[in-house]
């Protein structure tokens, strides 16, 4: 890993879908060229196989929760590129359907996050990192999840609505 980090384009809107386990099945062009994967790389590989490894476990286990509940996800994600670099997103996460009516797999559309967001979000996911040393990956997720949950608690916000405050202020 590199200690480069990317800063997206504002207009530049990268979209990948997943079938149900998170493999990936589309990536957009904006997507391959800023993650410097090529289609092959990225195609059947799982969504998650892409992160950063400053990301937690639990903030992939919030998201999971969330969509499985037929809901949107909006986060702040970290992902590396091919070449070990390192972007943040704002993502949204939603289930598409198939005809009839079953989720078919999940749409994640990421864009340039607010810059103070991903400031203030990298220290609750140091922190969260730091509580899953050590621990096998289910508990690890779990406990760190209830480690941010607890933080942005302690400040009056859900993990949603902080989100939304950081990214639209």
């Amino acid at each position: 890993m590199s200690d480069k980090e990317l800063e997206l384009d504002t207009n530049r809107l990268l979209i990948t879908k997943t079938d149900l386990n998170g493999k990936l099945i589309y990536c957009n062009q904006s997507f391959i060229e800023v993650s410097g994967f090529n289609e092959e790389q990225l195609f059947n590989q799982h969504f998650e196989s892409i992160k950063h490894t400053d990301m937690p476990n639990g903030i992939f286990h919030l998201m999971w929760q969330t969509v499985r509940q037929k809901k949107e996800f909006n986060g702040y994600l970290k992902f590396r590129c091919h070449n070990g670099d390192s972007y943040w997103t704002f993502t949204n996460v939603t289930p598409f359907y198939n005809v009839t009516g079953s989720i078919a797999g999940y749409t994640y559309a990421m864009r340039q996050p607010n810059a103070a967001a991903t400031m203030m979000f990298s220290m609750y996911y140091e922190q969260m990192k730091e509580q899953e040393n050590g621990q096998s990956s289910d508990s690890s997720a779990k406990s760190s999840l209830k480690l941010l949950i607890d933080l942005l608690s302690a400040m009056g916000d859900d993990y949603e609505a902080s989100v939304f405050k950081l990214q639209f202020s």
